[in-house]
């Protein structure tokens, strides 16, 4: 490898890794919404195969995009974890889906007017509670039905495709292309159901509003203190 090789690698290896910070910069931005969080996905797996072959060149020297998932740059998890309380108001099995090795939330809470939703905003790490509503098929306010620390995020094309989710109830066929939303997946986590357990048995000690969130949308203005007890 001459030196002209050498230089236009390391130039390249420079463009990634400053593609990457400014990657993380937008995601930061919650308002810019799931359409760029979409194309920016797109850009890291295109630059992902580069820096891949370029790396190979060069031993000992990393990219920030960390090619072995074209979706590590933005599930990295924050210094503290962010916890996201919802209500539940249909316990089907389906979203979320406990069953098997797994608990995925697939089809629910996912944006559909081009503002983040949880699906949207939760990274690995982050974790998820799900409560009781008032519908017959959930179970009651005051109860908490599952909670699941976030291990992976997948758009739905590679949940499809991935082996370890076949045959699961939300798994379809239909999502085989779908690259615009998102599954999330956990394989630490604790499902209730129709066994839910009290809220009031979570600490309170560093909670200073109602840990649910009564109607549509979800909470996450909980404190690091408590997100720690819980």
């Amino acid at each position: 490898m001459n030196n002209d090789d050498v230089r236009t690698r390391f130039e390249t290896l420079d463009r990634i890794n400053n593609f990457g910070k400014s990657y993380t910069a937008d995601f930061a931005e919650e308002s810019k919404g799931t359409a760029t969080f979409t194309k920016l996905d797109e850009k890291v797996t295109g630059l992902r195969a580069t820096g891949a072959a370029v790396s190979a060149q060069l031993p000992g020297v990393r990219t920030c995009l960390e090619v072995s998932s074209p979706y590590n740059i933005h599930t990295h998890s924050p210094a503290m974890p962010k916890l996201y309380s919802y209500v539940v108001d249909h316990d089907l099995g389906y979203s979320p889906n406990p069953f098997g090795r797994y608990c995925t939330l697939a089809h629910c809470k996912f944006s559909t007017s081009g503002r983040p939703n949880i699906v949207e905003l939760t990274r690995v790490g982050d974790w998820l509670a799900g409560t009781g509503g008032l519908s017959s098929q959930s179970a009651g306010h005051g109860q908490l039905i599952y909670a699941m620390r976030v291990t992976e995020r997948l758009t739905l094309k590679d949940y499809f495709a991935d082996s370890r989710f076949r045959g699961r109830g939300d798994n379809h066929a239909a999502d085989a292309n779908n690259t615009k939303r998102f599954a999330l997946i956990s394989n630490h986590f604790f499902y209730f159901g129709t066994r839910s357990v009290s809220i009031a048995d979570i600490p309170e000690q560093h909670l200073d509003h109602p840990f649910e969130k009564h109607g549509q949308g979800f909470r996450k203005d909980f404190s690091n203190e408590f997100i720690t007890d819980f």
